[in-house]
């Protein structure tokens, strides 16, 4: 039991810090103390150490041996290879499941998309996120493919959102409803129109790591 709870605690300091990083609250460059987190967390610095290694596998972070740890700078280059990825493995994971989500599926993955919309409207960056997240990972979980899962979340947590911040609410609002518009498409067996959509959406999605509304079709 002891052996869980503290494996449950890293994870949530892992999530506490990497949500410091990806909305921009620790700058990329910057060195940050592992004390430092750890009294803002109210957890010792043994959960900290651990979650920051986690996010040096996820090269999110750099270790500093008896300094604490830097955020990396990721390039425009480094960004593109990651979408690139991403629509790899989106785009043709996608075009499976068109058609093949029952009724259930479809209103569990519509109430993840929703959330996604309201946290946006509140400008609530965290559940947003958080809300992002579990909208794309359960609905490629619907595939029953445990490492094209984990391969996409990895993935993800590789990109610092830097300029969601500055973004206004209404270009978060319309990301969000992204979702909705890629669901509907999956749920009504149009293949090509949830291609369309995911292709759109992730292209969108770049633009918004760097704080821009937009990115152009062959970035």
């Amino acid at each position: 039991m002891r052996q869980i709870e503290r494996v449950s605690l890293r994870e949530q300091v892992r999530r506490a810090i990497r949500s410091d990083i990806v909305t921009g609250n620790v700058r990329s460059g910057d060195v940050h103390t592992v004390g430092a987190f750890a009294e803002r967390l109210g957890v010792s610095a043994t959960p900290v150490r651990e979650a920051l290694l986690d996010l040096a596998n996820e090269r999110l972070v750099e270790v500093l041996p008896n300094r604490g740890f830097r955020v990396r700078s990721l390039s425009n280059h480094d960004l593109d290879e990651l979408v690139e990825l991403r629509l790899i493995v989106e785009v043709a994971a996608i075009d499976r499941l068109a058609g093949r989500l029952s009724s259930k599926d479809v209103e569990e993955v519509r109430g993840r998309a929703e959330q996604t919309v309201e946290h946006a409207k509140q400008r609530d960056l965290t559940r947003f996120l958080e809300a992002d997240r579990e909208f794309h990972l359960t609905l490629l979980g619907h595939l029953k493919n445990r490492r094209l899962v984990d391969l996409v979340a990895s993935l993800r947590d590789q990109t610092p959102l830097h300029g969601l911040p500055h973004l206004a609410i209404d270009v978060l609002v319309r990301s969000a409803k992204e979702h909705l518009e890629l669901l509907d498409a999956v749920a009504r067996n149009d293949p090509h129109g949830a291609h369309q959509a995911i292709e759109r959406h992730l292209r969108h999605v770049r633009g918004l790591w760097a704080g821009r509304a937009e990115v152009s079709e062959d970035a």
